[in-house]
C-alpha cells in the first residue's frame, strides 16, 4: 500500500470513530508481588504502590550497566507500569490494561486500554537516535490494518515524519509508521504467540532497521529527516488511546541511541527466553 492510500485508511478509520471504553476500575492497593490474582487498574490512574523515582528491578539495573546514560524507559511490568530506568517515568494506565502472573514473572494484557508514558526530556524526538525493543505476543485479532498500535511518539495526523511508531498491519506484515513512506516487513513468525522485536532509527546512516528475536529481520534506507513531535509515548496504542492493540508485552524498553548488530543480540541474550517459560 502507497503512503497516500495509508494515510486516506487511517483518517477513514478516525472520522469514522474508534470506539474506546474507558473502564472505571477500582486500585486495589497492590503490592509489588505478582504472585496474585490478575488484577487491572483503573482510568488515568497511576499505581499508587509506586513511589517516585526509578523502579527497583534486576533486569533494568542489568540493561542500564550495559547500555550507561541511554537507557531512557525500561518497564519490566511485574505487576506494575513502573519505570525501571533512570528516568523514573511510570506508566499511566488508561482503561483495561491487566498485570497478569505468568510462569515465574508477569506481563501487561493489553485488551482495549493503554499506557501513557508522560513527556520527558530524555525521550528522543525531532531527528534523534532511538531503540525500542520489547516482547510482543500476537492473537489472531492483532493482525488488522490500520487498527492496532504497538507503540506510538510524535504527533498523530500532523503530517509527514512527524511520527514514530510501531503497528500491526495484515498478517503477516509489522509496519514502522513515520508517516512518509511507511516501512513494512515480515517478521516471519507465528501469526499467535511470543517474540522480541527491536526497532532502530539511525538518523547518521539515513536507516530504520529492525530485528526478530535478536536477528536481522529488515531495512528501511534513505529515510528523509524525522521531524517527531516532542510528547506523551504510548504503549499499546496510538496517541490518545487511538487504534489500541490486542495482545500481550513485556519488558518494554526505550533508548535514545541507535544499537548496534552486536548491541541487539546481547540484549536479546540477556532476556533470550519468552515470558512465561
Amino acid at each position: 500500500m502507497d503512503s497516500g492510500s495509508l494515510r486516506f485508511n487511517r483518517r477513514l478509520g478516525l472520522f469514522g470513530g474508534v470506539a474506546m471504553i474507558l473502564a472505571l476500575a477500582v486500585s486495589c492497593g497492590r503490592k509489588s508481588s505478582v504472585s496474585r490474582s490478575p488484577a487491572s487498574i483503573g482510568a488515568r490512574e497511576l499505581d499508587p504502590a509506586l513511589k517516585s523515582g526509578p523502579l527497583k528491578n534486576v533486569l533494568c539495573d542489568a540493561i542500564s550497566g550495559k547500555n550507561p546514560g541511554t537507557l531512557v524507559g525500561c518497564y519490566p511490568f511485574d505487576g506494575n507500569s513502573g519505570d525501571g530506568s533512570n528516568s523514573g517515568n511510570h506508566g499511566i494506565v488508561h482503561g483495561s490494561v491487566e498485570f497478569i502472573k505468568m510462569g515465574n514473572g508477569a506481563v501487561a494484557d493489553f485488551k482495549g486500554g493503554y499506557l501513557r508514558l508522560p513527556m520527558h526530556p530524555a525521550y528522543p524526538s525531532e531527528n534523534a537516535p532511538r531503540t525500542i525493543a520489547m516482547w510482543i505476543y500476537t492473537e489472531k485479532e492483532s493482525w488488522k490494518m490500520d487498527r492496532h498500535t504497538i507503540f506510538h511518539s510524535g504527533g498523530f495526523l500532523e503530517g509527514a515524519r512527524k511520527t514514530f511508531a510501531i503497528d500491526m498491519h495484515q498478517a503477516p506484515q509489522l509496519q514502522i509508521s513515520i508517516w512518509d513512506d511507511d516501512f513494512f516487513f515480515d517478521p516471519k513468525i507465528n501469526l499467535s504467540g511470543w517474540f522480541h522485536l527491536t526497532t532502530v532509527y539511525d538518523p547518521e546512516a539515513r536507516k530504520i532497521r529492525t530485528y526478530v528475536n535478536g536477528s536481522f529481520a529488515g531495512t528501511k534506507d534513505d529515510v528523509r529527516t524525522l521531524e517527531t513531535m516532542s510528547g506523551d509515548y504510548f504503549i499499546g496504542s496510538s496517541k490518545d488511546g487511538q487504534m489500541p492493540f490486542l495482545g500481550k508485552m513485556d519488558d518494554v524498553l526505550i533508548f535514545k541511541k541507535s544499537m548496534t548488530d552486536s548491541e541487539i543480540r546481547e540484549l536479546y541474550r540477556i532476556k533470550a527466553q519468552q515470558p512465561g517459560s
